[in-house]
């Protein structure tokens, strides 16, 4: 069976259990001292809620999901799972909720996006509980919820901590000798290589320098290995805490924009740049096997 056809199911609410009380009491009363006024009262507040349920059945008819969507996340924080809901019969439909969140109002003009946040703690991949959409409108008297498409499994990463600086760039460069001519001199960083520093510059201004050559190609390639992160003997799992830095450096390289490599183990990600190989590093991270 579809799921935007899934059978509903309605149940009274408390604030339902408690009106139908109301009404027991008000017959009781209007029986035992004849008195027709609360009889009229005790007959419309069983009235409301016979109609209750008649509109909140009805305000979920016609209500279809699509797949569910969500995207990867960290470890210690929230999956933002999301749905487009959409009518199929041209009517309005109000308060549609899934737990804690939902959505004012469907018509069938155009989709509505309902988010839920589901909360995540350990890293790989994450498989949530089924959900189902509901509805209480208009009253809260009623409650009517059907169930959804299965939600897919999210990609956890860990969770970025550690104080750690990042590990020595290595330097990937010819001899200066085999380059083109001298094009420019810059300061120095950390991790350059030393052939190029401009010594007789340094002497004469106290200045650290670096040349630069023409047709020089050299590249600035970070090795992060899960062997360059310094072990604490107060930390029990080696292996989380380690993952936890490497994923600190992963975020720190990308938004620096440095070219780095990932190894653990036995597995390696080559060098590279970009939001592409952020996600890959943020997987290979995310899937390595418990051990």
């Amino acid at each position: 069976m579809s799921r935007n056809k899934a059978r509903r199911h309605l149940a009274l609410t408390p604030a339902g259990v408690g009106w139908l009380i109301v009404c027991v009491a008000a017959f009781v009363l209007a029986t035992n001292y004849n008195n027709n006024i609360i009889f009229m009262f005790a007959c419309l507040l069983f009235g409301v809620w016979l109609l209750a349920s008649l509109l909140t059945y009805r305000n979920m008819s016609g209500v279809n999901s699509a797949p569910w969507q969500v995207t990867p996340c960290f470890a210690g924080g929230v999956a933002h799972y999301q749905v487009s809901l959409t009518s199929d019969d041209q009517r309005e439909h109000f308060e549609i909720g899934c737990g804690q969140h939902s959505v004012d109002l469907i018509n069938g003009v155009e989709h509505q996006w309902l988010h839920v946040e589901v909360p995540v703690s350990a890293r790989g991949w994450f498989v949530p509980n089924q959900k189902m959409l509901f509805s209480t409108w208009p009253f809260g008297l009623w409650k009517v919820s059907k169930v959804t498409e299965d939600l897919p499994a999210c990609l956890v990463y860990p969770e970025p901590c550690g104080s750690q600086p990042l590990p020595v760039v290595n330097q990937l460069s010819n001899d200066p000798q085999d380059m083109d001519e001298l094009s420019g001199v810059r300061a120095y960083q950390s991790g350059d290589n030393l052939r190029r520093v401009d010594w007789k510059a340094m002497a004469r201004t106290e200045q650290l320098t670096v040349k630069e050559f023409g047709g020089d190609e050299s590249e600035k390639i970070l090795w992060l290995s899960d062997n360059s992160v310094v072990k604490h003997v107060d930390k029990g799992d080696h292996q989380e805490s380690d993952l936890r830095q490497l994923t600190r450096w992963v975020i720190d390289c990308h938004n620096a924009g440095v070219q780095y490599g990932l190894r653990i183990g036995n597995e390696k990600l080559t060098p590279g740049l970009g939001v592409g190989h952020y996600n890959n590093s943020l997987q290979m991270l995310a899937l390595v096997s418990r051990g």
